[in-house]
Order: structure tokens, then C-alpha cells, then sequence
């Protein structure tokens, strides 16, 4: 895919997820403006997949107290 573009644009073009996905839901003849509801889906999975790795394989959340936290902005 990246090859047909250079040909088209004539410059090398760096392609993401959110393109490849943008072409295949092109080509699977989905209108454009339901394209939003694609890229949701697969943030939601991508979430749900990092959500589950943290909680397999790292630590518990540790809680500071507010007397180990420097806060070094304005006061209000």
C-alpha cells in the first residue's frame, strides 16, 4: 500500500493503524462518516488490552500521602 502511494504521490509516505484501517473500510464500502465508529472499536480493544496487561504484570497502584508530594505550583 505504501508502494502505490509513493507511485501517486511521488514521495514515501509513513503509514499508521488509523490509515490502513481508513483503506480497508474504504475498500469494504462503508460510507466515510460511520469510519468514527471503526477507529472507537479498536481504541476501545487497544485500551482493554493495555488495562489487562497492567493488571497481570505490574505492580499494585501505591497511593502517596500528601506529606511525601512537593507541589511546586501557584498557590490558589
Amino acid at each position: 500500500m505504501s508502494f502505490m502511494l509513493k507511485e501517486f504521490k511521488g514521495k514515501k509516505l509513513c503509514l499508521n493503524i488509523d490509515c490502513c484501517i481508513a483503506a480497508l473500510i474504504s475498500e469494504l464500502g462503508f460510507n466515510r462518516k460511520i469510519a468514527n465508529a471503526f477507529f472507537i472499536i479498536t481504541r476501545s480493544l487497544e485500551l482493554t488490552t493495555h488495562i489487562q496487561e497492567e493488571l497481570i504484570e505490574e505492580k499494585q497502584y501505591r497511593r502517596l500521602d500528601d506529606s511525601e508530594v512537593k507541589y511546586g505550583g501557584r498557590q490558589i
